[in-house]
Parts: C-alpha cells; structure tokens; sequence
C-alpha cells in the first residue's frame, strides 16, 4: 500500500497531457495548410435574408478538421476519466477496504450534476466489497461534485466522456475567431465570430437597401482559424474558446481541483506529474 497505489494516476494524467501536445502539433499542422477563407460575392437571393439583395462575405473551406482531431480529443478525456477511476480505486486500498469488481455497482469515481434527493444531498459512497474510503476523501469528493455547478470541471468531463466512449465521435469544428472585416481606408469595419464554419457560411453582408451599400465595397477580411468542440456542454464555457485551451483547463483543473486535494486526503501527498 502507499502512494505506489497512485502510478495508475499520474500516467493516466501524464498520458492525457501527451494527447494534449500531439492535439496542439495536429491543429497547427492543419492551419499551415491554409484551408479556408472568405469569399465577396453579390446575390440577387440571400436565403439567411429572405431572398433579399446584396453582398455577402462567405467562408469557404476545402479542407475541414480532420477526424483524428476527434480521435484525440476523446483519447484526453478518456484518461482524465481513467484517471479518476484509478484514484477510487486506489483510496479504497489505502484506507484498508476490498474495491468491487464483480456485479454491480462497481468501484468507481460517481460523477453526478444533480443531488440523488430532490431536496437535499446523500453522500456518494464508492461501492465496494468491505470497507470505504477515509472520511476526508469522501468530503472531498462531495464538494467537487458538479451538482447544478457547470462551472465545475467534472460536468464537462462526464458528458463529453459519455459521449466520446458510448455514443459517437467528438464533433471539432472549424471556428473563424476575431474576424475583422475593412475597407482600405478604414472608412468601415465589420468584427464578427462564427463557430462550426462549413463551406458557404455567410460571414456578414450588407444589403442592398442599406444606407452602407457600396457595390465596389472591398473588406479585407482578417480572421484567426482554430478549432472547436462542439460537444462542450454550452453551459459550461464560452462557444468562441478553442479546443486546444479547453482541453489544457480540463486537465489542470481535473488534476488540481480534484486529483491533488484527494492524494493528499488519501495518502498525506500530491502526485509528482513531472
């Protein structure tokens, strides 16, 4: 027993960060590629202005995110949530119990966003075969979970985890961030955002009964392309931050808030990540 329990952790955690750097390596690689734009046209019909006139500034994209952006992105979040599983595990051992692996319910770190009373809180217990965990851990694990609290990084990693391991592949999305829009001059400058950018999306437009309406108008448009996931839990964190900064919160903040306060409760240290 002792804090050798705790290897399964920190590679988890370790792993996770290697994904990280090799999701950063992937993105960059895939800017260089230069695989989208903005295009200026004039439309008798603009659909997303019921059929009326003018210029329109669209995206086009001839080369989309790769899949094995999403393959990575899921292989972060699976050893965080991995990780999380080990330390359970692991608590049990070290305050003297037996973790369950047989029938159910299994040991395991429970993740839950509401209370189990309706009006009220019941302490998680992690199931085991005898035993439990020391009381300060249990304390711990109380109070980082996300009951109604997105803010928290356990919501976000137990519903992207849910959906990367049973249902399908996280989404990354081509996103086009700080786009300025103007004209040479500086007479007029446009700044928009668009998130989950296809081939034909329409950046900004002026219509043709506008007071702005200049058929030789020319806006440079100057943007910063990055990638998303789609599937971060809306209510969990701004649509305009990008994937790779998404990912590096959800490890720090899954290894300090929540790793690092429980080793130390359990073992009486912190896990060396280095």
């Amino acid at each position: 027993m002792g804090i050798e329990l705790l290897t399964g952790v920190r590679e988890k955690v370790i792993r996770a960060r290697q994904h990280l750097k090799t999701f950063n390596a992937q993105v960059a690689a895939w800017q260089r590629t230069s695989p989208h734009g903005i295009r200026r046209q004039y439309e008798d019909h603009i659909p997303e202005k019921s059929g009326r006139p003018g210029l329109t500034w669209r995206a086009w994209v001839n080369n989309p995110p790769p899949v094995r952006l999403s393959i990575i992105a899921g292989d972060v979040i699976h050893n965080l949530r991995s990780a999380l599983d080990h330390l359970a595990w692991a608590l049990v051992l070290e305050n003297g119990g037996e973790p369950n692996d047989e029938g159910r319910p299994k040991t395991q770190f429970v993740i839950r966003t509401k209370p189990r009373i309706k009006y009220g809180t019941q302490p998680l217990v992690i199931a085991t075969k005898s035993g439990s965990i020391s009381p300060a851990a249990q304390c711990i694990i109380e109070a980082v979970q996300p009951y109604d609290r997105p803010e928290k990084p356990l919501y976000a990693l137990l519903a992207m985890s849910n959906i990367d391991k049973h249902r399908t592949l996280l989404i990354a999305s081509l996103s086009m961030g700080q786009i300025t829009l103007k004209t040479p001059d500086g007479g007029m400058t446009v700044h928009a955002f668009r998130s989950n950018v296809e081939d034909g999306t329409m950046i900004c437009w002026i219509l043709r009964d506008a007071t702005t309406f200049d058929p030789n108008i020319e806006l440079n448009p100057e943007f910063t392309p990055n990638v998303l996931l789609s599937d971060i839990p809306a209510i969990t964190i701004k649509k305009t931050v990008p994937a790779g900064k998404f990912l590096a919160n959800l490890v720090q903040s899954t290894r300090d808030a929540v790793i690092q306060p429980l080793a130390l409760a359990g073992f009486g240290t912190e896990i060396d990540f280095s």
